[in-house]
């Protein structure tokens, strides 16, 4: 399906149809993100990129604003493999997002790029962007992003060996994510507390939280 899809954005991007074209290559670029074909999904979010301002009402089409579909397709490089890729889309976004009007997603997108920025290997970077992260979205009222980023300072203050305060975080990650009903939030505080378990002090628990995760 998202081979046909993003054939069917060719020929109508090939005939001047740059709506046409925008709508094709977005269901094509889901459609590969359903079969985890993450490398296909980038390049056709990568051609919404390029053609935007060839389409009028482009956000309405593809369903999204464009800062929102730079994020997308840097999540789709990382998951394809390409950190240095992603981390210049996440850079972007956050440029396109007013931290002061919109702290919630510009927390959203400095935690994703924490993320990324930990797969090149920079630590220290990473911990700062994903505490600038739990600064920016808001602790009340709970939610699945103030989870998200909390599960992500957890995950990288045990890396840095910071255990204490690494389960204190993932506690309460796990708690506010159960609470909204994230489960991909509960999962990931669960993960850590799980290899912080076999790390310290009970193995057995551990094992059952990574489970659980």
């Amino acid at each position: 399906r998202a081979g046909s899809l993003a054939l069917l954005a060719h020929h109508r991007a090939g005939a001047g149809d740059m709506a046409g074209a925008l709508q094709a290559w977005s269901m094509a670029a889901t459609a590969a993100e359903e079969i985890f074909a993450f490398a296909e999904a980038h390049h056709h979010r990568s051609r919404i990129i390029a053609n935007w301002r060839r389409a009028p009402s482009a956000e309405a089409l593809v369903d999204a604003p464009y800062h929102e579909g730079v994020a997308r397709a840097a999540e789709n490089a990382f998951m394809a493999g390409s950190a240095d890729v992603a981390c210049a889309l996440a850079r972007e976004a956050i440029e396109l997002v007013d931290a002061v009007d919109d702290p919630r997603r510009s927390g959203v997108l400095h935690e994703r790029l924490a993320r990324y920025v930990r797969d090149t290997a920079d630590a220290d970077q990473a911990l700062q962007l994903v505490r600038r992260a739990v600064d920016l979205v808001p602790s009340e009222p709970p939610s699945t992003d103030r989870a998200r980023v909390l599960a992500g300072l957890a995950g990288q203050l045990m890396t840095d060996g910071q255990y204490s305060e690494a389960r204190r975080l993932a506690t309460e990650a796990a708690e506010m994510a159960r609470a909204c009903g994230s489960v991909l939030a509960e999962s990931d505080a669960l993960n850590t507390l799980g290899v912080l378990a076999t790390m310290i002090d009970d193995v057995e628990l551990g094992i059952e939280l990574i489970r659980t995760a």
